[in-house]
């Protein structure tokens, strides 16, 4: 677990906040493997127990949305309702 990680888990421990930049650095390191799967769910179990505020989720969609891949479906496809 990095340096970075570790003062995450324990500002987390200790039931203090996070800002949106920290989200944003735990999707990133989540998503380039810098941290193993046990200390992801570590992570977000203590955020969860903590209880999320609104900048951590902000943090969160935006690094998720930083992440997305634009997918062109044509315009071919047909919605109908019923």
């Amino acid at each position: 677990m990095t340096h970075f990680f570790n003062g995450l888990i324990s500002r987390l421990e200790a039931k203090q906040s996070l800002v949106a930049q920290d989200m944003l650095e735990v999707v990133d390191a989540a998503a380039s493997n810098h941290v193993s799967h046990e200390d992801l769910v570590r992570f977000l179990v203590l955020l969860r127990d903590k209880g999320e505020t609104e900048e951590e989720l902000y943090g969160l969609v935006c690094a998720m949305q930083s992440r997305m891949t634009r997918v062109d479906l044509g315009t071919s496809i047909i919605v109908t309702g019923k």
